[in-house]
This record gives C-alpha cells, structure tokens and sequence, in this order.
C-alpha cells in the first residue's frame, strides 16, 4: 500500500488503459516498416531471432519499465511513447526521412548489442571437485596414542571425547567441534563403501528371479534337445548344445546361473558381515578409549580440586601471618 495521495500506476485504471493503448498502437505498424539490409540487421533478424527487432525492442522497453513509481519517469516515457509511435506510423506510411530514423535507431542497438557480446568474457569455470585430503606424515592412529598424558595436552585440561555413529554404522571419537577434513573424508569413503555393498546386493537380489528363469528355460530346450536330436544327449546333443554356447549350464547343478549369482551374493554378504563385525570390533576400542578418558578426567579433576583448596589454605595462611606481623598486639 502506497502513501496518501501517492500516485500507483497498476492502481490506476486509466493508466493502464492509456499504456496498453500505446503498447498496441506501437506494435501495429511495425510490420509495415521495411528493415535495413546490413549484416547486423539480418543476424538479429534471421539467425538469432524470428521476432520483428522493432517489435522486440517495443516490448524489452515496456518491461523495463513496467514497475517504475516515478511520475516524472512515467510522464518522460510517455511522452517518448507518443512520439515513437508517430515515428513508426509515419514510416508504416513509406515517408523515407522516417525510415531512415527508425534504420539509425536499429543500427545504433544492433551495434550495441555486438559491442556488448565482443567485450563479454566467458568467466572460468571453477572445477568442483573436491580436493582429496590426506593425514598428516607420521600421524599416529588413534586407538594407539589415547588417552594422551595430561602434560601432552595443549588447553592443560582433559575433555571427555564423545563416541558418534554414522549413519553407514562407523564408529568415531569426536574430541572437538571443529571436525578435521580428513576424519570427515574417512567417513564420506567408508559411507560410500558400504552403499555400493548394499546396492550390489539389491541387484543381485533382483538378478537371482532372472537366473531361476534362465535355469527352467535351459531345461525346457535341453529336456526338447533330448526328446529331438537323434540318440538323445548321449550321442551329440548335449555337445551341440554346449558348443553352440546357449547356456551356462542344467539349473541345478555347480553350472546354473542361479548357483552363480547365489555365490555373488554370498560373496557380497560375507564383506558386509566383515565389515559389520569391523566396525563392532574398532567401536568397542574406542568405548574403552572413552571409557579411559573419562576416568583420567574425573582423577584429574579432583586433583584440580585439591590443589585450588589447598592454594585457598595457603594464602590463607600467609595472609593470616602477615596480619599478625603487622600487628604488635600479637
């Protein structure tokens, strides 16, 4: 909502009117108006648009303007509206002296524009990747170095490391809020390892109904293979069958395809359940890395307390005897 009394151009049901007025009675002669033929002209023309450069320009200038406030600005483009449109009306009527007006005018923008793309420089694409990050040369493990005595202890004071799982089921001791780039890259690694297990194993989950149709359709050629060939299997049906190179095998043998992807699967299940019982393994280190911290904490913090009550009694003490030394009563 505008001030009292201000002026809102979309309020304003006869300004709308008068502009879409002038819209329509600048866009009506255009297509009367002949175009200059130069090189500019017919590339905006032909090759980088199909629309009328007259027709274009009308309607860009129109929204431009389409949320300016200013009543002097809307009067001033007004005024230029009204005068374009008898320009172009004038020229829709093949006075030459207009047509040579309104070929400056579309020369001077097409210029422009050319100007502007020539002086445009495409920016650098700056490559996303992400950088890969390595420890520190010499870097111990964890699980070797904790807990650290207290002297090696750079704040002098032990805080008690808070044991996370990831969402992949790793196991972590975060020791501060700050999380380094490559603890955070060792889970993203770990975290992407362990999805393309378990999506090997919905594949193959889906590829085994594949295998068992494979298998009953090997069984229906070769049980056809025994029935149609002259002497059966024994005399050179199950060789054509296998030189032929149409299947892996019976169905229910060592060969079949089910008994392949059954081993896959096997396989991908066996690194998950070691993977599991990894992470199981490497979190209950870590408990006890924790477990570890927090009993040097609470040992160091009652050694805090002894200390600073002890500290209190002896300034105390000095305090007190410097009194009696200042006073003679004593």
């Amino acid at each position: 909502m505008g001030a009292h009394g201000q002026f809102i151009p979309k309020e304003s049901t006869r300004h709308r009117i008068a502009c879409r007025a002038l819209y329509r009675a600048l866009l009506k002669p255009c297509g009367k108006i002949p175009l200059p033929v130069n090189t500019n002209t017919q590339t905006t023309t032909t090759t980088r648009s199909t629309v009328n450069p007259i027709k274009n320009f009308i309607r860009k200038r129109f929204h431009q303007n389409l949320k300016v406030l200013s009543p002097h600005l809307i009067r001033k483009g007004l005024k230029i509206g009204y005068l374009a449109e008898h320009l172009l009306r004038i020229a829709a009527q093949g006075a030459p002296t207009a047509i040579g007006q309104v070929h400056t005018v579309l020369n001077t923008i097409a210029s422009e524009a050319e100007t502007a793309r020539r002086a445009y420089t495409q920016p650098e694409c700056k490559s996303h990747q992400r950088v890969r990050v390595w420890p520190f040369p010499g870097a111990q493990k964890i699980t070797e170095t904790r807990p650290l005595p207290l002297e090696k202890i750079s704040s002098g004071r032990r805080h008690v490391p808070s044991l996370v799982l990831t969402s992949g089921g790793f196991p972590f001791l975060r020791f501060k809020k700050h999380q380094s780039p490559y603890l955070s890259r060792v889970i993203r690694d770990r975290v992407i390892q362990k999805q393309k297990m378990l999506d090997q194993t919905d594949f193959l989950q889906e590829t085994e109904k594949i295998a068992r149709t494979e298998d009953t359709w090997e069984n229906m050629v070769l049980s056809e293979i025994d029935r149609s060939v002259k002497g059966g299997i024994e005399e050179g049906g199950e060789e054509q069958w296998w030189t032929e190179g149409w299947g892996k095998g019976l169905g229910d043998d060592e060969q079949s395809w089910t008994v392949s992807i059954l081993e896959a699967k096997n396989k991908v299940n066996l690194a998950v359940e070691a993977d599991r019982a990894r992470a199981k393994w490497y979190g209950e280190k870590l408990l006890k890395i924790r477990e570890e911290e927090k009993r040097l904490c609470q040992i160091e913090g009652e050694e805090r307390k002894i200390r600073k009550r002890l500290d209190r009694l002896e300034r105390r003490q000095k305090k007190r005897s410097g009194v009696e030394k200042m006073d003679p009563a004593f």
